[in-house]
């Protein structure tokens, strides 16, 4: 994986305040991550264990300690290469709820249209934070794009049209490759 595989900071629309953060490519051993209960909605949480993994992000959120405020929206993209390939749909009917370090995620299908046919998109909610995420599996890469604000309320259209351009965005760069 290469940072030239994700797509670039225009891909999530301009905003003064909207702080990039570039892509970042790590390796990771498999079951590194902490654990979710149920054990078998990890791949929902955390997306597949993969071998190496790659994240990108948009934010309006200040950095932790320059301000009291925790207001803000940040969309992330995510890139793994997965070492299974899990039915994400069929988990999210599985995994409606999540526990993970004593939080409660709840996660529940979000339709927007113009996505893939093998992309799941899904509304989350954890503590005071609102947001969507859509994920799947594209040219053998496990592709994700998450959405957050705080404090947490309803998702506008001009957010989550900006997370399914991310997605389709980010799916056609890897689909030029």
């Amino acid at each position: 994986m290469t940072s030239s595989m994700f797509v670039d900071r225009s891909a999530v629309p301009n905003s003064a305040a909207m702080e990039f953060t570039a892509p970042s490519i790590s390796s990771y051993t498999t079951g590194s991550n902490d654990p979710v209960d149920p054990p078998e909605c990890a791949p929902l949480y955390w997306g597949p264990d993969g071998t190496q993994a790659g994240s990108v992000s948009w934010s309006t959120m200040k950095s932790p300690g320059t301000s009291t405020n925790n207001e803000g929206k940040i969309f992330n993209l995510f890139l793994a290469v997965p070492a299974e390939r899990p039915d994400f749909r069929s988990l999210l009917g599985k995994c409606g709820t999540i526990e993970y370090q004593g939080h409660t995620t709840t996660a529940t299908p979000l339709p927007l249209p113009g996505l893939p046919s093998w992309s799941t998109a899904y509304r989350v909610t954890v503590g005071g934070v609102n947001g969507a995420g859509i994920i799947g599996l594209c040219r053998g890469l496990y592709v994700s794009v998450v959405f957050a604000q705080q404090p947490g309320g309803d998702l506008s259209p001009n957010d989550t049209n900006a997370l399914a351009k991310l997605f389709n965005d980010q799916v056609a760069k890897l689909e030029a490759i």
